[in-house]
């Protein structure tokens, strides 16, 4: 059988063939290079709170109320974990009635962290044992344990305020 096949014929074909057939252009392999992550959303309000919680573990107390108050004036007038911090900055200044008054919102506000409206109620107890007004504080101390958050020992704290009076001013 190879004695039938003719070289020059068999060549001739071959460069025919070939000529005739499309050599596709080979596209430039480009590494894949991951899209960068959009950056995230500047979320003001979660800044002005964390803001005000820094100068408030710092002590703080002007900055931390700025910043709380500039959360309930330019975002949200009805901001749970601001009001608790004016609740707790009020307390720290010894402004009872103020204090209150920030518990208070706290504790009716439905959006609110069940941290923050438990430790409220406990304020609240606190601030009416304080006030000599026991069963105020009672009521208080079984709402906090009601809600059933026990975040820093809220529960035992709320126990304890049913047990006995907070502060000894009222003997």
């Amino acid at each position: 059988m190879a004695r039938n096949v003719k070289f020059g014929t068999e060549q001739t074909r071959f460069e025919q063939t070939f000529s005739k057939i499309n050599i596709s252009q080979k596209s430039v392999a480009r590494p894949e290079v991951p899209l960068p992550e959009p950056p995230p959303e500047k979320n003001p309000v979660a800044d002005l709170l964390q803001e005000a919680q820094k100068a408030f573990n710092s002590g703080d107390m002007a900055k931390a109320e700025a910043a709380f108050l500039r959360v309930l004036s330019d975002f949200d007038r009805d901001n749970g974990a601001a009001e608790y911090g004016l609740g707790l900055i009020a307390s720290k200044k010894g402004d009872s009635d103020q204090a209150k008054q920030y518990f208070d919102r706290v504790v009716r506000n439905d959006s609110v962290e069940r941290g923050m409206k438990t430790w409220s109620y406990i304020y609240r107890g606190r601030i009416a044992d304080l006030e000599c007004e026991r069963e105020l504080a009672v009521e208080n101390y079984q709402q906090a344990i009601k809600v059933g958050d026990d975040s820093q020992n809220a529960q035992a704290a709320a126990r304890e305020g049913l047990q006995k009076a907070y502060g000894d001013a009222c003997k």
